[in-house]
C-alpha cells in the first residue's frame, strides 16, 4: 500500500508555495522551506494553530484547491513512481491509503493513469480517524484481506511509519517525499529507500 501526496505524487513544492502564498495574504510570518521537512503534519487542520493560521482554513482550502486546479498541468508524479506501480501490480495487490480529500485523491489517480492498478483508493473521509491512527491501514487491509504482517506500507512522513507500525504493516519510508531522511530515520522504518527502483529491489527481498 501507497501514501499519495509525497510518496508518489510530487507536491513539496506546491505544498510549500501554496502555504507561502496564505501565509502572505493574512500577514503571518512564512515557514521557512526546512521546517516543511521536520514539522508539517498529516493532520494538516491541527497544523493550522501552529502556523498561526487556525482562522483561515476556508482560506487555505480554496487557494489550495484554485492552485491545484490552475496548475494541473504542472503537477507529476515522482520520476519512476508509475513504472514502479505497473511493475508491482504483476503479482501484487496494491492500494492507495491517504489523507487526501476523497475527490480530489481520486480525479488524481486517475487522471495519471494508476487507477488500473489499484485494487483500492483509501481517502480522508472513509475512516473516522486518519493516519497516525492505525484504522485507515487497518480498513484497506480488511477490504483487501490482506495479511498485514506480510503487507508494506509506503509513504514519506513520519505519520505514516506510526501508522503502520500501530497497524501491524510493515513500514517502509521513502527518502524523496516531504519528511527528510533525518526526520524518518527517528522512526526506525524498516526501510528508507533513495529510489523507486531501490523501493522495487527491497520489496522483492520479503518474504
Amino acid at each position: 500500500m501507497f501514501d499519495w501526496d509525497g510518496t508518489l505524487f510530487d507536491v513539496f513544492d506546491f505544498l510549500v508555495d501554496t502555504y507561502t502564498k496564505v501565509f502572505s495574504e493574512i500577514g503571518v510570518e512564512p515557514w521557512p522551506q526546512e521546517k516543511y521537512r521536520t514539522e508539517f503534519r498529516c493532520d494538516w487542520k491541527s497544523l493550522l494553530i501552529d502556523m498561526g493560521m487556525e482562522q483561515h482554513l476556508d482560506h487555505l482550502i480554496d487557494v489550495w484547491n484554485t492552485e491545484k486546479y490552475e496548475k494541473e498541468n504542472e503537477l507529476k508524479l515522482h520520476d519512476g513512481a508509475f513504472e514502479c506501480v505497473k511493475k508491482l501490480s504483476a503479482d501484487k495487490t496494491l492500494g492507495i491509503v491517504s489523507s487526501a480529500p476523497k475527490e480530489i485523491l481520486r480525479s488524481e489517480v486517475k487522471r495519471f493513469g494508476l487507477d488500473k492498478y489499484m485494487d483500492l483508493v483509501l481517502s480522508f473521509e472513509d475512516t473516522e480517524n486518519n493516519k497516525p491512527h492505525p484504522e485507515p491501514l487497518l480498513t484497506a487491509a480488511k477490504i483487501l484481506d490482506l495479511d498485514t504482517s506480510k503487507t508494506v506500507y509506503v509513504g514519506d512522513m513520519v505519520e505514516d511509519i506510526q501508522s503502520a507500525k500501530s497497524a501491524g504493516v510493515r513500514p517502509i519510508a521513502v527518502s524523496w517525499g516531504i519528511h527528510s531522511p533525518k526526520t524518518l530515520e527517528k522512526e526506525k522504518p524498516d526501510y528508507i529507500a533513495k529510489t523507486f527502483q531501490d523501493l522495487l529491489e527491497y520489496i522483492e527481498t520479503l518474504d
